[in-house]
């Protein structure tokens, strides 16, 4: 009998869950896009000129201290193409030119023509993702989407504000180098303040950044952080009228139902290598604060800039992980990573981030090999074992590395560094300033969570990068029993949980109504024989006595025919 409970509830419920994944194959259309960054090209790799890898004897595909030699950036554009020969669009976050651009022989110059040169070999490897997808009245809106970088000027972070009604000399040459794809609206805005807007399918509309002016290391001339025009530069409450061109941007697309992706350079939160906040507050604070504003329009956050693969998430309202952000790693390997890309995966109708994978090689062992193997190192669903590139998921996520080793030593030695072979030992008490670092946007932050977050004693004492907190330290069993919330994050329930639970709930619900109803079943037909048994007999007893007048009439009629013998009739002879 429970065999056949169990096969009415697989029989209920079996057809609903196949008709549920055959509708996700119908209706979750999905496109796919490439995004590079921190290419740092080396026009002059293996001369006198370059940077670091001044010998003409330096390994082909470049080495760890060095940047990116022409023919490695030439070749991780061409394996990009390999694996997504018609992207849907191609992102670049910056820093196409090498460190030290002041230092190269033609100096601005040559910073121009680096950016023409990357420029140029994503248009040649990528040739459908040019123009293709420009209305008929502007047939030059561009598929590859670019923003420049900290590297991407003169000297390093610094760009001098203008009134943003004129052009600006750094920004028109950035113009210049990338101005054969941008419509004219795209190169007004560009030359005047170093950003755009791009809808390059309908309905998803990718804003790029200027982010260099918000860096916390950006200088308006190239002197002294105290000379009066750097200090000047402090005080500007929205360079160039970004911000304020950012929020109509962002009123437009939900005015017109359409989708946001943010793409910039250095992204709004702490650095991992440093422990140091990128952005200055005053312009963090504004642009989070607009972002929390809009998150049924943004739906994800792209940036460069740490050469490491990572990201930041939160849940607080004005926080800079929401919507998520994600950093990807760079091309160079001047920061001992391997070179690497990613290919995104995104729904076509909702415009959500659903995927994406990292490709990688490995340039570090020697860097002399005849040819780069590209491989695919990582995907973040399979990796990280989520459903979905959200909130939720990467907060859980962010709290799972906190707690298991495993899951967080496969962040570092699959993802953070793209593969590369590194040797990195992480407690406890490491794991809470990484779970902070993925939460932390500003160094308020960071120390408030590294305050928060209970440190495992481990059995033998072990060195801390980082000074231990002052605080009581809860022993093993505490952090096993109990659930610490920490200020300004609430830890959400898996998506796989609550629907497990749910589909258990229902099932188990089945199987006791299916119980009681057999049981009431048996006992109604076991009622039933006893009320038939008892009718019989009581139909017997009022029958019997008419039974009984019945054959004594019909005996004592048989005498009379027969003259009063009690014999059969013989048969008649015709």
């Amino acid at each position: 009998m429970r065999l056949r409970v169990l096969s009415l509830v697989v029989l209920i419920f079996c057809p609903a869950v196949k008709s549920w994944k055959r509708t996700r194959r119908t209706w979750e259309a999905t496109g796919q896009a490439v995004l590079l960054t921190d290419l740092h090209l080396d026009r002059y790799y293996g001369t006198k000129d370059a940077f670091v890898c001044t010998d003409s004897t330096s390994p082909r595909w470049g080495r760890k201290k060095c940047d990116s030699p022409p023919r490695l950036v030439n070749d991780t554009i061409k394996a990009a193409a390999n694996q997504l020969p018609r992207p849907d669009f191609v992102l670049v976050a910056g820093d196409s030119v090498r460190h030290g651009g002041h230092e190269m022989p033609q100096s601005w110059a040559d910073i121009g023509k680096t950016m023409e040169s990357v420029y140029g070999m994503v248009e040649t490897a990528f040739p459908t993702a040019y123009g293709i997808h420009g209305s008929p009245l502007d047939p030059h809106t561009k598929a590859v989407i670019t923003v420049a970088g900290n590297n991407d000027v003169p000297y390093d972070y610094v760009l001098n504000f203008t009134n943003g009604d004129e052009s600006n000399p750094v920004l028109k040459e950035w113009t210049k180098a990338w101005g054969a794809g941008l419509s004219a609206e795209q190169e007004d805005t560009m030359s005047r303040g170093g950003y755009y807007a791009s809808e390059p399918i309908d309905g998803l509309i990718i804003v790029s950044l200027n982010t260099v002016i918000y860096s916390t290391k950006h200088l308006c001339e190239e002197s002294s952080a105290d000379s009066p025009a750097n200090q000047a530069c402090r005080v500007v409450q929205d360079p160039f009228g970004q911000l304020s061109w950012l929020e109509d941007e962002l009123t437009s697309a939900r005015a017109q139902n359409k989708a946001v992706w943010m793409l910039g350079h250095i992204p709004p939160t702490v650095g991992s290598f440093s422990g140091s906040q990128f952005w200055d507050s005053q312009y963090a604070s504004k642009y989070c604060s607009l972002l929390s504003r809009f998150t049924d329009v943004v739906k994800i956050q792209l940036f460069g800039h740490l050469h490491s693969d990572e990201f930041r998430v939160a849940t607080d309202s004005g926080k800079c992980g929401n919507p998520p952000m994600l950093i990807s790693a760079s091309v160079t390997p001047i920061f001992g990573n391997n070179p690497a890309f990613r290919i995104l995966e995104y729904d076509v109708n909702t415009k959500e981030l659903l995927d994406f994978h990292v490709y990688s090689a490995d340039t570090l062992d020697d860097g002399f090999q005849e040819n780069l193997e590209w491989k695919p190192i990582y995907s973040a669903k399979e990796l990280y074992n989520i459903d979905e590139i959200s909130v939720p998921t990467l907060q859980q996520l962010r709290l799972e590395m906190l707690r298991n080793d495993t899951l967080f030593n496969e962040f570092r030695s699959i993802a953070y560094h793209t593969g590369a072979k590194e040797t990195y030992e992480c407690d406890y008490t490491c794991r809470g300033q990484w779970y902070c670092y993925f939460g932390s946007h500003n160094v308020q932050d960071l120390d408030a969570c590294e305050k928060a977050v209970p440190s495992l004693t481990p059995s033998k004492p072990q060195p801390s990068s980082k000074p231990q907190s002052s605080s009581t330290k809860p022993s093993p069993a505490d952090i096993t029993t109990t659930t610490t919330k920490l200020p300004g994050h609430t830890l959400s329930v898996p998506l796989f949980i609550i629907i497990g639970a749910g589909v258990a709930g229902v099932v188990l619900l089945t199987l006791i109504i299916c119980s009681i109803r057999f049981l009431l079943l048996r006992r109604a037909k076991k009622n039933f024989k006893l009320r038939y048994e008892e009718d019989q007999d009581e139909l017997e007893n009022l029958l019997a006595p008419d039974l009984e007048e019945d054959l004594d009439y019909i005996l004592m009629h048989s005498k009379n025919r027969n003259g009063g013998n009690n014999h059969d009739d013989d048969d008649d002879d015709d």
